[in-house]
């Protein structure tokens, strides 16, 4: 043959004329071998596979690896260590071939007796130093190409030792040249129960659950990217599962398949951590009935019709829900409540925001059993917004202890401890904390509610070189996914910017546009509720303005409310227009009812259904 140079690794650097190139698929090709066709029996026999984007080859005869001339330059950038470090070589020198009776006699419990098998994957023994004392091991050497750059000794007891200060590589990472499909376990011993199944064309992680993707970085061009199949057959406990979906993501949903170690044994199906267990326990057969069964990697971010046909079944049949009403009548008409509902409320200075939002949160509470989270900071100390809240359900404040009798303050109290929780303490008042903190409440105390007053106390993130625009707008993105995710109803305060005063000299009402940070607050909202002060009839109006879905979650509208300030309540004002030349509200009567269950047994929801159904009338018949 002629005589070829070679890479640091081993690679012949052949000419491509050198190469009788046949069977051109895409980019691969195949060859007779340069480097034994002339001693072989058979010359014309085409063992070498030639990847012709990468340049990379390998004989399958010979086991000779090269590399086209022509693609060297672009081999050596494509391959070369992000970051320049100085490894060590492991010290390979004394390792010799398996002989030691322990060592063999463990191999063979493990179901491992091919010692051709051993001696192609170079797993060799040595004496290594264990916490000061010598024991045979077992020695893995990693090779990339001739050399040897990591070595990981293993005891027939499970001590591990791997050498120090050396490039940590995927161990026989070489099998995954001229391959179309390559298997990645968790561990060698893994990698060698597949190949003794027949799979050779498989590798083992450096260092475990551990390993970090990014040392596949190097070998991405030559050995990965032309892979047509990955095959993710590490362990099935928890670290093996993060692994996985790690290994999925860096190489691509789409091209990735999961071994589960799993397969039938009479009619029950038997399950085991890895593939050395799968071939102790079941054998060969149900490693291989394992890959055979291999499933495609779900795609992050993908959802199917599948994934969501019964949802999709139920809506046929059922129709989709309707927004819960707090029975404040023409108001209901506009404004709903629903699972999975991101609100934004915003209003003048002074219309009393924070106070109607405690009140929602109040009537989907005692209407419909809607315990809430709130995290609301402005209204400190913590007990005294606990004493609103305790007027609302009343009816009247708590320093009325003529109407408020010792009894009906007691069951209050207990009331609330079950089915209203602050968010606060000692906690980090950023995003992520309250979120996680309100995803907690749902899961041990089922919270239906999370009202966050006002959006200003919220701690944006510290990142150097990101706007506090961006900041903002990623937190509105991220509670309006978790009304999506978590299916909870999100209501969100949030302040103007500074008012404008018309030249009228009244104040201009604001928009959801107009709070301040960001154009997000409307963009993401299910329900946009604006609160302003109509100075013409002299009170509050609630202005609906942005309905995601009508007529489910209302319709775009607007009603004037008034306020009780003894109880906390409100009730909607009627528009007199019998009059032609003047328009006059009507303020509705705000009862003082107790809204608390008289006993633990009752703490489901009332039933405020008959309210829907009266009237609004002034006097005493109105409900509120």
């Amino acid at each position: 043959m002629k005589e070829y140079k070679e890479t640091k690794r081993g690679f012949l650097i052949v000419p491509k004329a050198d190469f009788d190139l046949k069977h051109i698929k895409g980019d691969i090709a195949r060859s007779t071998c340069p480097a034994c066709r002339d001693d072989r029996g058979h010359p014309g026999d085409t063992s070498v596979k030639l990847n012709l984007k990468t340049g990379i080859g390998k004989c399958f005869h010979c086991g000779r690896t090269f590399i086209l001339k022509e693609k060297c330059r672009t081999y050596n950038d494509r391959s070369r260590p992000v970051h320049k470090h100085d490894y060590k070589l492991p010290k390979c020198d004394d390792l010799k071939i398996l002989h030691s009776p322990d060592i063999i006699a463990y191999l063979k419990s493990r179901k491992l007796d091919d010692e051709d098998l051993m001696m192609r994957m170079h797993v060799m023994e040595g004496v290594r130093n264990f916490k000061g004392l010598d024991f045979a091991c077992m020695a893995f050497p990693a090779y990339d190409g001739k050399v040897a750059v990591n070595c990981m000794y293993r005891t027939v007891d499970k001590r591990l030792l791997q050498d120090s200060d050396c490039e940590l590589i995927p161990w026989n990472i070489d099998a995954a040249l001229g391959q179309t499909e390559l298997f990645i376990t968790e561990g060698r011993m893994d990698a060698l129960s597949i190949a003794h199944c027949g799979y050779e064309n498989v590798i083992s992680v450096a260092n475990g659950s551990n390993f970090e993707v990014c040392n596949f970085d190097r070998f991405k061009y030559s050995h990965l990217d032309h892979l047509k199949t990955i095959y993710i057959a590490g362990d099935m406990d928890t670290p093996g599962q993060k692994l996985r979906k790690n290994l999925a993501l860096y190489f691509g949903e789409s091209r990735c398949k999961i071994v589960e170690w799993s397969w039938p044994v009479g009619k029950e199906m038997e399950e085991v951590n890895d593939a050395n267990e799968c071939l102790i326990e079941g054998g060969k057969e149900a490693v291989k009935y394992c890959i055979d069964n291999a499933v495609d990697c779900p795609l992050s971010g993908v959802v199917t019709l599948t994934d969501v046909e019964d949802g999709m079944d139920d809506i046929r049949d059922n129709g989709l829900p309707d927004g819960k009403a707090i029975g404040l009548y023409e108001l209901d008409n506009n404004m709903r409540f629903l699972e999975g509902q991101f609100i934004v409320l915003t209003g003048s200075p002074g219309t009393g925001k924070s106070t109607f939002a405690d009140f929602i949160a109040v009537r989907l509470l005692v209407r419909f059993g809607w315990k809430c989270a709130v995290f609301s900071p402005e209204k400190r100390p913590i007990q005294e917004h606990y004493t609103e809240y305790a007027s609302k359900l009343l009816g009247y404040n708590v320093h009325d202890k003529v109407n408020v009798h010792d009894g009906a303050y007691d069951r209050c109290k207990r009331y609330m401890d079950s089915n209203i929780f602050h968010i606060g303490g000692d906690i980090k008042k950023d995003m992520p904390t309250i979120l996680h903190t309100a995803e907690q409440l749902i899961i041990k105390e089922d919270i239906k509610l999370l009202l966050i007053d006002p959006f200003a106390y919220i701690d944006l993130s510290h990142e150097s070189g990101v706007t506090d625009y961006e900041k903002i707008n990623e937190n509105i993105r991220m509670l309006a996914e978790f009304a999506t995710d978590k299916c909870i109803c999100v209501i969100l305060v949030a302040h103007p910017r500074k008012p404008v005063l018309l030249s009228s000299g009244k104040m201009a009402m604001p928009t959801l546009y107009d709070i301040s940070g960001s154009s997000m607050f409307y963009n993401l909202c299910d329900t946009g509720i604006i609160m302003h002060k109509d100075d013409s009839i002299n009170r509050i109006v609630v202005y609906v303005d942005k309905i995601r879905s009508q007529p489910r979650m209302g319709t775009v509208g607007h009603a004037a409310i008034c306020f009780d300030p003894e109880s906390g309540r409100y009730n909607i004002c009627h528009a007199d227009t019998s009059d032609a030349k003047m328009v006059r509200y009507i303020d509705y009567t705000i009862n003082h009812k107790n809204w608390v269950p008289r006993t633990d047994a009752e703490q489901g929801t009332f039933n405020f259904e008959d309210d829907d159904d009266i009237p609004p009338v002034k006097g005493d018949d109105c409900p509120f």
